[in-house]
């Protein structure tokens, strides 16, 4: 769904997360991603629902510092920026 939403803008969409077979954590596949890209932009596409639960996130307060967040609101669930 991403990617067809993104289809017409010059941006790439990672599947790194979806062809793990282990569990997955945002600061890893952060890390993983700069590791890959070197110096691109890392932006991560998220719902105002899991923004609201960031802190419960392993290492949160690094991945906040490392990466940017475009958060999309979701119906119910109102962030104050």
């Amino acid at each position: 769904m991403t990617r067809l939403a993104l289809e017409d803008l010059p941006l790439t969409v990672s599947d790194i997360e979806s062809k793990s077979s282990k569990p997955s954590y945002a600061i890893e596949t952060s890390r993983a991603l700069k590791e890959l890209l070197g110096t691109s932009q890392i932006t991560w596409i998220l719902g105002s629902d899991a923004i609201l639960g960031i802190d419960s996130w392993q290492k949160f307060s690094e991945l906040v510092s490392e990466i940017d967040f475009l958060v999309i609101e979701r119906p119910g669930f109102k962030v104050d920026k």
